[in-house]
């Protein structure tokens, strides 16, 4: 028998998506810290990296309010109406095109 490991495929972790109330807390306490080392132990026990913290801060600096906070995701393309673009692009070509070859005649 070998020893190898069950083939099955693990779940993976969604990303926490935080509250408002969560990112300021974490921004209260981080700039609460006075002792080296404090913000390191925050970040780790919230689970976040230090470029998060960076990023709120910079959000909530630039307009000093809770909404600041919010992050706010532009709708996805639509492939169809991208291609019904691209499509409608193509044929005013195609025509400007012909007329173009029958004044050529």
């Amino acid at each position: 028998m070998s020893d190898a490991p069950p083939p099955e495929v693990l779940p993976t972790t969604k990303r926490h998506a935080f509250s408002n109330a969560e990112k300021l807390r974490i921004l209260s306490a981080a700039n609460a810290c006075a002792v080296s080392g404090d913000i390191g132990a925050l970040l780790h026990y919230d689970g976040i990296d230090s470029s998060h913290l960076a990023a709120w801060r910079k959000q909530h600096q630039s307009t000093g309010e809770a909404a600041a906070l919010e992050f706010k995701r532009s709708p996805k393309a639509d492939p169809i109406s991208i291609q019904t673009l691209r499509t409608l692009k193509l044929e005013k070509e195609v025509e400007r095109l012909r007329a173009k070859l029958v004044k050529a005649d």
